[in-house]
């Protein structure tokens, strides 16, 4: 019968068993927590003994008696904290692609009639050269020129990073640094602040990518669990998450 398994990868380890695996990714809140590998662990240590002890349809029970309630656990706290850090990036997102300032209604409405009219060429250098209020304008509350998505994707990323410039007063970190063809020099270095506030957008992005997959790495932790107990997956959920005894 096959036994329960760790492997590790760069990525963190895999939990194997027969055709079921789980991986635990690093760095990933709850999922990939400490206490959730030593459960596991703990299972993997006790297989030899298992096999040894018990025949082989009696494993799954023993293995459910002996490690349940503590697996049960801590897939429940691996799940709470994934979902509050899917919530608190869920939350994040929305303050980024709030319009850090207020624009007239009536002069967003000649905008996107204007971005509108554009062919598709027009509308890339319109974007590239778009100030804040016109970035807003045309995807602050959505895609309502409308756009094609590649377009209303690079007009998103320019209006998070000039709306992330604006919202944390980024320019005034980086004044401009005194050259041979302009000493004294006066406002704030661009390319600096371009670059600190595109990189802090990225960050962002890589946050709510990563609270996207949470979804997919705990059912397959439901999964895994459900094999290795042989139970349904709905058993489990039940009582990983407090409405059954287990």
């Amino acid at each position: 019968m096959a036994q329960v398994t760790r492997q590790e990868t760069p990525r963190g380890p895999v939990y194997s068993y027969a055709a079921a695996s789980f991986h635990s990714p690093d760095e990933m809140p709850g999922l990939g927590s400490p206490t959730l590998r030593s459960n596991f662990d703990n299972l993997v240590k006790r297989e030899a003994e298992l096999h040894g002890d018990y025949l082989e349809d009696r494993i799954p029970a023993m293995r459910r008696e002996g490690m349940g309630p503590t697996i049960y656990r801590a897939a429940g706290q691996a799940i709470d904290d994934a979902r509050d850090e899917a919530s608190r990036a869920i939350a994040a997102d929305l303050r980024a692609k709030e319009p850090a300032i207020e624009i007239d209604a009536a002069e967003a409405v000649e905008i996107r009639s204007a971005v509108r009219s554009m062919d598709p060429g027009q509308q890339a250098r319109f974007i590239q050269d778009a100030t804040l209020p016109e970035l807003i304008a045309i995807v602050g509350t959505g895609n309502k020129v409308p756009m094609q998505p590649d377009m209303f994707d690079l007009a998103m990323q320019r209006y998070m990073v000039e709306n992330h410039i604006e919202r944390a007063a980024i320019a005034a970190s980086n004044p401009a640094q005194p050259t041979l063809d302009r000493i004294i020099a006066t406002g704030s270095d661009r390319a600096a602040t371009l670059a600190e506030a595109t990189e802090a957008v990225d960050r962002h992005k890589a946050k709510v990518a990563a609270a996207d997959d949470y979804e997919r790495v705990a059912q397959s932790m439901i999964a895994f669990i459900a094999a290795i107990f042989d139970q349904s997956a709905e058993q489990v959920l039940d009582s990983v998450i407090g409405r059954a005894d287990g």
